[in-house]
């Protein structure tokens, strides 16, 4: 992980705040607000974990005043997620947008008519 920000720097919506390094890409997080970071979870160099914040921003121009906001910069969800999350309901007779292979796997499991 390489850091652009520090503690007590002002950052705004859409600004670069790092840079992290997964096995097959390299990605800029931005920010999603405008605010003054407040805290910084990794030094340079460390292991993010999946699903947890990577900085805390104070948010600044809200009228109710600053708020912080501990998970910021949640990229990714967790891997441990329960699979139900991942499924949309559809109604009888709506199709699905899908790829050759996903309905094979659908027919084998009963889930394609």
């Amino acid at each position: 992980m390489v850091m652009f920000v520090n503690v007590g720097d002002h950052v705004n919506q859409f600004q670069s705040i790092c840079e992290v390094q997964s096995d097959k890409a390299s990605v800029t997080i931005t920010s999603r607000y405008d605010g003054i970071i407040t805290k910084i979870y990794y030094e340079v160099d460390d292991i993010a974990l999946v699903g947890e914040p990577l900085v805390d921003i104070e948010l600044t121009g809200e009228e109710s005043g600053p708020q912080q906001d501990s998970h910021v910069d949640k990229q990714y969800s967790s891997s441990d997620s329960s699979d139900d999350d991942h499924f949309a309901e559809r109604s009888k007779g709506e199709k699905v947008l899908t790829t050759p292979a996903v309905r094979k796997i659908a027919k084998e499991n009963k889930e394609y008519k």
